[in-house]
This record gives C-alpha cells, structure tokens and sequence, in this order.
C-alpha cells in the first residue's frame, strides 16, 4: 500500500518521489522518468484507474520491449484531427503505432514538477487494437514481479 503523502527516496541512481496530486514517479539518473497517477475525476461508468506516462525517456535503449517498447521505439503519429462529437471544446484523432491505429480523446493533465498544463490522448477499450495483445497480458503477479512473458 503506497502513502499518498509527499514523500521522496533515494537508492542509488534510483527517485522515487510521491506527490499529494496523486502521482508516483520513478527516476533513473537523467534520462529515464515514468509517472503513475491516480485519476478519480471521471464518470462512474469510467471508474478510478491509474494514469501512466513517460516523462522523459531519453535513456531507453532500443531495445526496450513491452508497453514502454511498444511506444518508445515504433513510428507513432496523431493524425485526422477532429471536433469531439460529444465534446465539441476537445478533439478526437485517431492515434497510429505501426500499422495499427485506434480513436484517441483529447485531455489535459497538470506536470505537478513543472506546473504545466500537457495535452495528453486517451484511448478507451484499453487500447484494444494498438497495443501489442490484451491489456490483461501485461498484468504482474506484484510490482516486484519478474514473470514476464511476451504476449
């Protein structure tokens, strides 16, 4: 159970920081940033899920691989920029990884280090169609988990 309290660690070349905006971010050295946020403010269709993002990923090799491979290392482009038809303040587009593509919605989240508003694109099913497999492939046992397999 994480404290959602501000908290920062330190190990090594390792940040974890923890801040009251519900987000989680882990840090190696200069290079490498993910982020973690919790998301409590959509319909109860929706329900709370958690947010996750790469904030700096300069430190990836090539051969990073899974979700974070999927995204890092493929030609990914937003193309076909429209009105939201539910929405008309938001866009809808269509986001493409590869040759796959799927519907992506228009939002805005706060970058609480650097407090910016980041247009960010949602997609809904779970992505289903652009990623790599089922999002169920991609769950662990635990965070510390290392049985991985490749979907």
């Amino acid at each position: 159970m994480l404290p959602w309290k501000p908290m920062k660690m330190v190990m090594g070349n390792i940040t974890l920081r923890v801040s009251k905006s519900r987000t989680f971010s882990v840090s190696q050295g200069e290079g490498i940033t993910l982020v973690i946020h919790l998301v409590r403010k959509h319909p109860p269709t929706i329900g709370d899920y958690f947010g996750f993002y790469i904030e700096d990923g300069r430190g990836f090799s090539e051969m990073v691989h899974g979700l974070i491979g999927q995204f890092h290392s493929g030609k990914i482009s937003i193309e076909n920029m429209r009105t939201d038809i539910f929405d008309p303040i938001y866009q809808q587009a269509d986001l493409r990884v590869g040759d796959r593509n799927v519907t992506v919605y228009e939002n805005y989240r706060k970058d609480p280090k650097n407090n910016l508003r980041i247009r960010c694109w949602f997609a809904h099913n779970n992505a289903r169609g652009v990623i790599d497999g089922k999002h169920k492939d991609y769950f662990v046992q635990s965070i510390f988990s290392r049985d991985f397999s490749a979907p």
